[in-house]
C-alpha cells in the first residue's frame, strides 16, 4: 500500500476515535439526573438523625412555691434545679402533663425536645413530664428527726444581774446577755422558756436555740429554752450593799457607827448611796475584778463628830479602791496592796407595804438631792389598800397611790394638816419641797 493510503487510513481512524469521545461526552447529562434524584433520600436520613439528637430526658427538682417573674410580661415562675444540692433558678416555661401543687417539693423526670417552630419570644425547647419520681410536703416529718435536731443548737450564755429598759414592739424590760464572760452585755428582747431571772445575780446558763417555723410578723424566728443553770453568783451590780466595817484614818478596821448607816448601789457605771450624813454619786469602772472609783457629787449637809470622820474615811476608801471580791452575800473592797478597805453585806429589799420608811434625802426641786435639816425627820407609810400617809417634818399628810411592777404613781391631791412650825430653821421649806416631790415619783 502506498504511503498516501496509509496516511488516509490513520487519519480516518483518528477521526472515528474523536467522534466516539465526543459521543461519550454528550451522554453524561443523562446520568446526572439519576444521581441528583438519590440525594434527597440521603438528606432525609441526615434530618432523621438530627431530630433524634434533639431529644433528651432530665431530672428536675421543683421548689414548693412559685415566684413573681418577668417573661414576655409579668408572670409566676416555677423554681427549678437540676441537682438536689443546687440553687433554684427561675423556670419560665411550662411542663406538659405536670400538675403543680404549691407547698410540695418535686423530683421529676422530663423529656426535653427542640421546638422546630417556637413562637416569637417563646422557648425553643418543650418539656414533657415522663415520671413524677417524688412528691413531699415541705416540713414533712417523715424524714426522721435528724433534720430538726441538726438545726437546733446549744450555747452558753451569761445573764446580767439587772434588767434594762428597752423598746421592742413596745417598751419592755430586757435581759442583759453575753456569750463571752469578758465581753459586753447586749439587750435580749425575747424570753427563755424555763429560765427565772433573779435580780442581783449573774447566771451562767446553757440554752437551746431552735428555729421557729412560720413565726409571726412581729415575733422572733428563733425560740430559746433553758437546758441548765451552770452557775449563779451574787453580783456587784444590782444589789444594795450596806457597810459593816471600814478602815479608819489610822489604818484600823472599825465598825460602822450605830444609827449612821452607809450604803452603796453599783449600777450603770455609777456608785451611789448614803455616805453617813450626805448622799453621794461617783463614777466607777470595772475590768474583771479590778475597780476604779472616780470623783463625783455629794450633798453638802454638815456632819457632826464622829459621823463626819466616818463619812470622810468612807469616801477616801472608795477613792483608793483597786479590787473587789464577793463571797456569798459579802462584798470586800481592797486597795492596790490587797488591804481590805470596806466590807459590806447585802441589804435585802423590804416590802413596800407594812413598813415605816424614814426619809434620808429628797429632791428639793432645784435638781439637787439633799439631806434633811439637822434635828428633823420625815417618814412615809404605804398601805395595802392604796393609801399613803406620813409625817413631813411638821405636818402629817395622807393620799392615794398605785403600783404596777416597780412603777409607782402618787396622787397630786395630798391632804396635809395645818400646823405651823417655828423651828428648826428651814423646816417649813423642807416640808413644802418634800410634799411637792412625792407626786413626781415614778419608780421605786
Amino acid at each position: 500500500m502506498s504511503k498516501r493510503k496509509w496516511f488516509l487510513l490513520v487519519t480516518l481512524i483518528a477521526m472515528v476515535a474523536v467522534g466516539l469521545v465526543a459521543c461519550g461526552s454528550s451522554e453524561e447529562p443523562a446520568v446526572e439526573p439519576t444521581e441528583t434524584a438519590e440525594q434527597p433520600a440521603e438528606a432525609d436520613t441526615a434530618d432523621a438523625d438530627s431530630d433524634t439528637s434533639m431529644v433528651e430526658e432530665k431530672t428536675l427538682y421543683v421548689g414548693p412555691e412559685k415566684v413573681d417573674c418577668e417573661g414576655e410580661g409579668p408572670q409566676t415562675c416555677l423554681q427549678v434545679k437540676e441537682t438536689p444540692d443546687g440553687e433554684y433558678q427561675l423556670f419560665y416555661s411550662g411542663i406538659d402533663g405536670f400538675d403543680y401543687e404549691e407547698g410540695y417539693e418535686y423530683e421529676l423526670l422530663v423529656r426535653v425536645e427542640e421546638n422546630p417552630n417556637p413562637p416569637a419570644g417563646g422557648s425553643s425547647l418543650t418539656y414533657t413530664l415522663v415520671e413524677e419520681v417524688n412528691k413531699q410536703a415541705v416540713g414533712d416529718m417523715s424524714e426522721t428527726d435528724e433534720e430538726t435536731t441538726a438545726v437546733a443548737e446549744t450555747k452558753t450564755w451569761y445573764i446580767g444581774p439587772t434588767q434594762a429598759d428597752c423598746v421592742g414592739v413596745a417598751p419592755q424590760k430586757c435581759l442583759l446577755v453575753k456569750e463571752d464572760p469578758n465581753g459586753d452585755y447586749t439587750y435580749f428582747y425575747d424570753n427563755i422558756a424555763g429560765f427565772e431571772f433573779v435580780e442581783g445575780y449573774e447566771q451562767e446558763i446553757v440554752v437551746e436555740i431552735t428555729p421557729v417555723e412560720n413565726p409571726p410578723a412581729d415575733g422572733s424566728s428563733l425560740s430559746y429554752s433553758l437546758v441548765e443553770v451552770v452557775n449563779m453568783n451574787r453580783a456587784l451590780e444590782g444589789n444594795i450593799w450596806q457597810l459593816v466595817t471600814y478602815q479608819d484614818s489610822e489604818g484600823a478596821t472599825v465598825d460602822v457607827l450605830a444609827g449612821e448607816p452607809v450604803t452603796a448601789l453599783f449600777q450603770d457605771g455609777k456608785v451611789s448611796g448614803n455616805a453617813t450624813c450626805n448622799n453621794y454619786n461617783f463614777p466607777y469602772e470595772l475590768d474583771g475584778n479590778n475597780i476604779t472609783v472616780g470623783l463625783g457629787m455629794t450633798t453638802m449637809m454638815a456632819c457632826i463628830p464622829p459621823a463626819d470622820q466616818q463619812e470622810m474615811a468612807y469616801t477616801t476608801n472608795l477613792s483608793n479602791a483597786a479590787t473587789y471580791q464577793i463571797a456569798e452575800d459579802e462584798l470586800q473592797i481592797m486597795d492596790a496592796s490587797g488591804n481590805v478597805l470596806l466590807t459590806y453585806i447585802v441589804l435585802l429589799p423590804a416590802s413596800l407595804t407594812g413598813n415605816t420608811w424614814q426619809v434620808t434625802s429628797y429632791n428639793n426641786g432645784n435638781e439637787a438631792v439633799v439631806s434633811l435639816v439637822i434635828g428633823t425627820e420625815m417618814n412615809v407609810q404605804f398601805s395595802e389598800d392604796g393609801t399613803i400617809s406620813g409625817f413631813a417634818g411638821c405636818n402629817t399628810f395622807h393620799g392615794t397611790y398605785t403600783v404596777d411592777g416597780d412603777t409607782i404613781s402618787i396622787s397630786n391631791e395630798l391632804a396635809v394638816s395645818l400646823v405651823a412650825c417655828l423651828g428648826p430653821d428651814g423646816v417649813m421649806d423642807q416640808e413644802a419641797q418634800f410634799l411637792a416631790a412625792l407626786p413626781m415619783a415614778d419608780t421605786f
